[in-house]
């Protein structure tokens, strides 16, 4: 009996499960763990600019230029980063707020983020993106 209780039981991620304590005790989390083919990669969290997302993978795109190919989805991480900071604009783009330079309106909207890179705006979340930048 004590087995079947266990078997309906979701599984959490010991990563998971460590992100998730850090945001209750400090109520902002300052660092993610990015787990990848090479590695555990810990990222702070202001340091990243935009996630793309790619199937079942995301990419993190950093200040410093560096790139990591997450093994989850981009939803994993919608749910897990703060949403006064962070906000998706796309489909498949998840950006940081603070690092929006331009919402610039050729192709139906496209944001120029803090490393030159352009990130499609998708019409129907174009309101709640321009709300978002204001109050920022």
């Amino acid at each position: 009996m004590e087995k079947a209780g266990r078997q309906g039981a979701p599984h959490i991620d010991s990563n998971q499960l460590e992100n998730l304590i850090q945001s209750l005790s400090t109520k902002k989390l300052e660092k993610i763990t990015i787990s990848s083919a090479e590695g555990l990669h810990f990222v702070e969290v202001p340091s990243i600019i935009r996630i793309e997302g790619e199937g079942n993978y995301a990419t993190f795109h950093l200040q410093d230029g560096e790139q990591v190919l997450a093994s989850k989805n981009l939803k994993a991480y919608e749910e897990l980063l703060s949403a006064d900071q962070f906000i998706k604009v796309h489909q498949s783009h998840i950006v940081n707020l603070h690092c929006v330079k331009k919402l610039l309106q050729q192709d139906g909207g496209l944001l120029q983020m803090a490393d030159g890179s352009e990130v499609p705006l998708a019409r129907r979340r174009k309101e709640a993106v321009v709300a978002a930048l204001r109050g920022r």
